[in-house]
């Protein structure tokens, strides 16, 4: 009958271990690795996407705080007239089925091209 030497299971015990210890540090390496690219590639789309946001804002308040008044100032741009307006708000109110709020400088402004036409 064959008889175990002690010293050669407890190697053999050893041996198993390591290779386990082995296999799950490389299991976890590859899940840190994988989390880090997700992470990392998540990071960059929301930095882009708030970069977008904070460029298109800051190209809409460099267009209508510094372009569009120094167009309209130099004569390459016209200024909408109030009829202009509302036929825009009927528009607006004949796509959406809802009533557009009119302002009171919108009324009398309204009401002095009327006067005047």
């Amino acid at each position: 009958m064959y008889q175990e030497d002690p010293l050669d299971r407890f190697s053999r015990t050893v041996l198993a271990w390591m290779t386990f210890a082995e296999r799950t540090m490389e299991i976890e390496a590859w899940y840190l690795w994988r989390t880090l690219a997700i992470e990392s590639w998540h990071l960059w789309r929301m930095s882009s996407i708030k970069l977008k946001y904070a460029v298109r804002r800051l190209w809409v308040e460099l267009y209508y705080q510094l372009i569009s008044p120094a167009l309209l100032f130099i004569g390459l741009k016209r200024t909408p007239s109030w009829a202009e307006l509302e036929e825009e708000v009927k528009r607006f109110e004949a796509e959406t089925g809802l009533p557009f709020p009119r302002t009171a400088a919108h009324i009398e402004g309204l009401k002095r091209e009327q006067a005047n036409s």
